[in-house]
């Protein structure tokens, strides 16, 4: 099997999608060596070598260090408009061009409007189509697609059970992969030097939301936690580290309005690298999404598992999505309600030995959620259902 993963996003970028492709596509290699493929849009500038087993080496491109020690091939095209039009002209191309004797060839993709091109082409060339979910797009895309696809991967088993009753998919056709992390990035460090390091109060309580303060435009919990303030003990401090200047300026007013300005700290965007030693300077950390479609529904925290890697306990809003991962080792609160949200706040913070063994397990579970372990289990299904 030869696993081609195709996407028509362009890089260096660092949206949550943009990540997940980067390191999805890490951990394919790492389990498939010379029969996995990344394609990306942009220009073909600058070439990089990749080894394979055999020893030879072949040309790919790229045009920064996301890619080192990738094999990947852009397409030649930068611009944003107009790009899955290119993808339809080009595709044909791409496989004739890149046919390898003894291979099936395996598309592997989680963009909607490549995978139609990928349907397509099908009627004229022979490969297999795995499409990997997200979320669901509410119109004749999800039946169409799901049906037309081999199999078919996805981030939880609620998106998996909508998925069936959407389309009448086969069940055995799906598979549900959890994770990823780079464990690596989370070697142990001491509360006390993360706090040192990063000019964070020894003496307080610090309950620590890490990520985007909105996505698709919609608020992610932030105002919850900020509201829930004044109905906790004074030594408790709430630190957000990823907004951008308006968001924070917005967060600001909106805390300074409460009374509890003081009692937030503020912190832009950082690089994933970067983020670690804020998650091990916190005494919990939140998760605090509210009971909306996206949130219910689909968009599975990524930050659930970089949580879980920091050895710190969690807090999070009870959604179904969140739960099946962390519901037996975290403290949940009601979504959306401040005074749970204190509630579930106080329980941690006055039940250490309680928040440590969570935080433990959740340390525990999160050593199978590895990116190399999610690009595994693809990889295994995908060549399960070819023997």
């Amino acid at each position: 099997m030869r696993l081609i993963y195709l996407t028509s996003k362009s890089y260096p970028a660092s949206t949550a999608d943009h990540i997940y492709i980067l390191q999805l596509a890490r951990g394919f290699f790492h389990v498939l060596r010379e029969d996995f493929l990344l394609v990306v849009a942009g220009n073909r500038s600058e070439p990089v070598r990749s080894s394979h087993q055999d020893g030879q080496t072949s040309d790919h491109t790229t045009a920064s260090d996301d890619f080192r020690n990738l094999p990947v091939y852009r397409v030649g095209w930068r611009y944003g408009r107009f790009r899955t039009i290119f993808y339809f002209f080009w595709l044909p191309y791409f496989i004739i061009s890149h046919k390898h004797a003894g291979h099936s060839t395996v598309f592997f993709s989680n963009d909607p409007n490549l995978l139609l091109v990928l349907i397509f082409w099908r009627i004229v060339f022979y490969y297999r189509i795995v499409s990997d979910w997200h979320m669901l797009f509410n119109d004749w895309r999800d039946r169409f697609i799901m049906q037309k696809s081999d199999q078919l991967i996805t981030t939880s088993q609620k998106l998996k059970n909508a998925m069936i009753q959407t389309s009448g998919i086969r069940e055995e056709t799906t598979c549900v992969a959890y994770g990823g992390i780079n464990l690596a990035l989370y070697q142990p460090l001491d509360q006390s030097a993360a706090r040192t390091l990063l000019r964070l109060p020894q003496d307080k309580y610090i309950v620590a939301y890490i990520g985007f303060f909105k996505t698709l435009g919609m608020e992610k919990g932030v105002g919850t936690m900020i509201e829930a303030l004044p109905l906790l003990p004074e030594n408790i401090l709430m630190l957000f580290v990823g907004g951008s200047d308006r968001e924070i300026t917005e967060y600001q007013k909106f805390a300074d309005a409460r009374h509890v300005g003081n009692r937030c700290i503020f912190i832009g965007k950082k690089k994933p690298t970067e983020l670690p030693p804020y998650e091990q300077a916190a005494d919990l950390l939140s998760i605090p999404y509210p009971d909306l479609p996206h949130f219910r529904d689909y968009g599975f925290p990524m930050k659930v598992y970089e949580y879980m890697a920091s050895r710190r306990p969690i807090v999070y809003s009870k959604l179904e999505l969140v739960e099946e991962v962390i519901g037996d080792c975290a403290f949940g609160f009601i979504p959306g309600s401040m005074q749970d949200f204190a509630r579930a706040v106080q329980e941690a913070a006055s039940h250490p030995d309680q928040a440590k063994a969570y935080a433990e397990s959740a340390y525990a579970k999160v050593q199978n959620y590895t990116w190399n372990r999610k690009a595994e289990q693809i990889a295994d299904f995908i060549t399960s259902s070819s023997r």
